[in-house]
């Protein structure tokens, strides 16, 4: 076996062979690596394998039936040149079986590119690294063009059958981002459509050129790349249609960034060739007017064979990169090495789990599945279930993304979880549906814990079924893998699907013998008052008329000076009342009321925060437990106005740090029940567990004494890992009028201003947000948000009170360059957004030259007798997106200035005519106030 050129990715050492094709062992380190199925395996698993080992695992079954020989690539080899080659491409496609595949185009496309890529390079006798080599299609088609091919797979499986099959081709297994060969070591390194399924592709490109000679070559081909502003759910969206995913191929459609930062970094080393084909956004290169010179802008209703190549874009990397990191397409690369890389041979650490190790578990698929859950990343493991959100791992584990308005998940043929298992339940519990797509009047799941089968389930389009797991088998706190397959042979999106809700732990009947826990859990409920005995009587009784009898109240006094304290006694003997001789506000009160049943409640017991100036329905309480139960959650109810209560007050409630804003869901769709993993929940009518409550610690009334205690505790109790939700179903009804000090009048004099930044009763204190900041707030971003809490006051006093009559208009005339100055350097941006179009939006120009632009190149309002007039269809015009609405009834404005039809064109030249625009102008405007009187 050829050794010279490996390295030990531990110690960088050199290998010798010590048992005749089973084992390599480092003379640096001595550290051993056996032979995983026949292929040499350089390095080990770390947990961020473990992901892709459990699909290899769970899809066992495929080894040996790959069905990829040398045979059926030279098969294809000779097809694919013959329909490049061919005039009658129309009359293959019906003649050849091959060409009829449903693989057929992307297998051609693949073809296309490497033959371009490598059109004029010699190959013959050459040493070929194939990066991400899968089952050996593309090594043996190097082999082909003489190369002596070494092909690195990631999947022992993979590398297996391509050992089986292709022989002559030399596999090792091993790491993209961490290559098992010693520097400078082959002539020519290709990488054909495996770039984006890596993990780290930047470090998959700077080893590839580590390990390329001076002079050698690396091509990449067929990767799909997407702008760099854009956020994770771009991919999600995309893949969480695609069943390939959902199945478990790690696609990714990873950044620009992410592929040309090594090159840049370097860019003396190298000589890159980046070619792309058609960008979804891409823009040609016009001159136009002194503004516009020199800029790229989008083409519209041109054909795209006429602006330029159609197979192949050829970019420059350092002119081009800044524009392209803007585009989403498809990339190749072709970098000639021209200077020793520099960048050194990473070594591999903290792994946990060998390859040799793997390989004995796949002898059995249940085996492999139960042995590497455990291994399993913590941030993977008990994801909340359905989510407001989702991720790449739900998605390859089979779960679509959830939609806002509906508690439950979408799952395609097969779903998985990964669970711990709770100390004191035996039972898996969730409801299985077939989607309103189902072809079948029932279907049939089997669900399998740890790949081992549990239970077959039936279920159907109309009523949902409940699945019962017994989990006893599993020890307490070890995590487990739950699998649900739907046994429908069906492959396609919406009829393969299946819907699931209501996943929870419960106590199995046996377990009931010895334990009645979920019945007996007991609601303790604080109250803190302040007066106000009209309000606190009626809530008291309320909860005394609940559905749920486990409960003990608590009236925890806040130094009330009415008739408050004696009359709860004298009416209310069994309530707790908690007094106080000196003012405690709100934080303060509910401390002393925690702290008091902290003292005697049991470890399964809860706390309800409420206020007194709420109203509840019998099952409020029961509603809560429920839903706290089912989500293992601490549940708040859907707070509406007492005065109309269809009018949804606080349906959750998130912070965003970057702006330091408090949003609050205002609206639920009819479907929705339940808002999960919401921030923040409020003080009054919130359910807890009491476990998180002993866990994370009490309210803090020394810090924030009122207002922003809630928050503090909820935030505390949300980032130690306690789940916050929203039942929709429980409605608690808040006394609006009753709150603290709210700042809505737009003009107010200063003392209130002064009084709501600084006073107890008020929301808007300065100091308990500046708190609130500096307890919880990134450590990154603490100074910035300091600052705005700065400005937040300064904007109070100087553009609230009567001094912004004073101060507004120094403000303009003091930011009016500033502002045109933004606006100029955002008009670079818009015009390679929109092109020549930008004349159809003046308002993204800079206001200094607005006016001049507008008159002389802009088109101006249209209405239909416009259109009549030029015999121009407008429906036509609003079906092609030509023209939008404008505010007032039948005017329009053009959004493009490409237009095919020559009568359109004659119309579009009228509007951009200054007298037409000045009286067409005065129209509009007296037709705006006409609609608006």
């Amino acid at each position: 076996m050829i050794l010279h050129d490996l390295r030990c990715v531990a110690c960088d050492g050199e290998f010798v062979d010590i048992s005749q094709g089973q084992n390599l062992i480092c003379t640096g380190c001595e550290k051993k690596y056996p032979f995983v199925l026949g292929v040499p395996y350089i390095g080990e698993f770390d947990k961020n394998d473990i992901i892709g080992l459990i699909e290899i695992a769970a899809n066992l079954s495929n080894r040996k039936n790959f069905g990829v020989t040398p045979k059926e690539v030279e098969r294809w080899e000779t097809v694919l040149e013959e329909f490049h080659n061919s005039d009658n491409k129309e009359g293959l496609r019906k003649n050849n079986p091959i060409v009829q595949s449903p693989y057929f185009g992307n297998r051609y496309g693949e073809w296309k590119e490497i033959k371009t890529l490598t059109q004029d390079i010699d190959l013959h006798g050459k040493k070929v690294l194939d990066i991400g080599a899968g089952l050996g299609w593309d090594s043996h088609r190097l082999h082909l063009l003489g190369a002596n091919v070494t092909a690195l797979e990631y999947s022992p499986l993979l590398a297996e059958s391509g050992r089986e099959n292709f022989p002559h081709i030399r596999w090792i297994g091993g790491f993209s981002h961490l290559l098992p060969f010693k520097n400078q070591m082959f002539d020519a390194v290709f990488c054909n459509a495996a770039l984006h399924h890596m993990r780290d592709v930047s470090k998959a490109i700077s080893e590839a050129l580590r390990v390329l000679k001076q002079g050698g070559i690396l091509v990449t081909t067929c990767d799909s790349f997407r702008p760099d502003s854009t956020k994770e759910d771009f991919e999600l969206k995309i893949f969480d249609a695609e069943p390939a995913v959902l199945l478990g191929v790690n696609e990714g459609i990873p950044r620009l960034t992410e592929f040309i930062e090594p090159l840049l970094k370097n860019s003396k080393s190298i000589k890159v060739e980046l070619f792309t084909h058609e960008l979804s956004n891409f823009k040609k290169v016009f001159s136009a007017i002194g503004l516009f010179k020199n800029v790229t802008f989008a083409k519209k209703k041109i054909s795209t064979d006429k602006l330029f190549d159609p197979s192949m874009k050829k970019w420059n990397l350092k002119a081009d990169h800044s524009f392209l990191k803007k585009q989403s397409g498809s990339l190749a690369l072709r970098i000639l090495l021209e200077e020793v890389w520099p960048e050194k041979a990473p070594l591999q650490k903290d792994t946990v789990l060998s390859p040799s190790k793997y390989a004995e578990w796949l002898l059995s698929g249940s085996d492999a599945i139960q042995k590497l859950a455990p291994l399993m990343p913590d941030h993977y493991i008990d994801l909340p279930f359905p989510g407001r959100s989702s991720s790449k791992f739900e998605l390859l584990n089979g779960w679509r993304m959830p939609r806002p308005y509906e508690h439950l998940r979408t799952a395609y043929k097969r779903a998985r979880w990964f669970l711990k298992k709770p100390i004191d339940k035996n039972l898996l519990q969730f409801q299985i549906r077939a989607t309103e797509n189902s072809i079948q009047d029932s279907s049939k799941a089997n669900v399998l814990i740890d790949n081992n089968l549990k239970e077959e389930i039936i279920f159907n389009r109309d009523s949902w079924a409940t699945a019962s797991i017994d989990i006893s088998d599993v020890a307490p706190g070890q995590t487990f893998a739950v699998e649900i397959k739907n046994l429908s042979d069906d492959m396609n999106l919406d009829q393969a699907s299946f819907l699931v809700k209501e996943r929870r732990f419960v106590i199995s009947d046996k377990q009931k013998t010895s334990s009645s826990q979920e019945n007996n859990s007991r609601v303790y409920v604080v109250i803190p008052v302040f007066n106000r005995w009209k309000f606190t009587k009626k809530c008291i009784q309320q909860l005394l008329d609940q559905t749920y009898s486990q409960i003990s109240i608590i009236v925890s006094d806040g130094g009330s000076s009415d008739e408050t304290l004696d009359e709860t006694r004298r009416l209310f003997p069994d309530v707790v009342v908690l007094q106080s001789k000196t003012e405690l506000w709100w934080t303060g009160a509910m401390e002393k009321g925690i702290r008091y049943i902290l003292q005697e409640a049991n470890k399964n017991d809860f706390l309800l925060m409420m206020n007194n100036d709420t109203e509840i329905s019998a099952n409020y309480v029961e509603q809560l437990i429920a839903a706290s139960l089912a989500h293992r959650a601490a549940v708040g109810g859907l707070i509406v106005d007492s005065r109309d209560t269809e009018k949804v007050l606080d349906a959750g409630e998130y912070l965003d740090w970057s702006n330091y804003t408090f949003s609050v869901v205002d609206t639920i769709h009819p479907q929705e029940t339940f808002r999960d993993d919401v921030d923040f929940l409020p003080g009054r009518g919130t359910l807890i567990p009491l476990e998180w409550v002993r866990k994370i610690g009490n309210v803090n009334p020394k810090m924030f004494p009122h207002y922003l205690g809630d928050y503090d505790f909820f935030w505390r109790l949300k980032t130690a890992g306690c789940r916050l939700g929203v039942c929709y179903e429980a409605k608690l009804l808040a006394h609006i009028d009753e709150t603290g000090i709210i700042l809505k009048e737009p003009v107010v004099s200063i003392p209130n201003i002064l009084r709501g930044l600084l006073s107890r009763r008020s929301m808007h204190n300065m100091v308990d947000h500046w708190r609130f900041v500096n307890a919880h707030a990134p450590r990154s971003i603490v100074v910035q948000l300091k600052f705005k809490l700065f400005f937040r006051i300064s904007h109070q006093l100087f553009f609230r009170t009567h001094l912004r009559y004073v101060v507004f208009p120094i403000y303009l005339i003091l930011t009016y360059p500033i502002n045109q100055i933004k606006m100029f350097v955002q008009l670079k941006t818009h015009i390679r957004e929109k092109g020549y179009d930008i004349l159809c939006y003046p308002s993204l120009i800079p206001s200094c030259i607005r006016v001049f632009i507008y008159l002389l190149f802009c088109p101006g309002p249209i209405e239909e007798v416009d259109c009549e007039k030029f015999g121009v269809s407008l429906s036509q015009l609003k079906a092609d997106n030509t023209v939008r609405n404008l505010k007032a009834n039948q005017w329009y404005k053009f959004n493009t200035i490409y237009l095919s039809r020559r009568k359109e064109k004659e119309l579009l030249v009228y509007a951009r005519k200054p007298i037409f625009k000045l009286t067409r102008g005065i129209g509009y405007f007296l037709a705006l106030y006409k609609q608006n009187k």
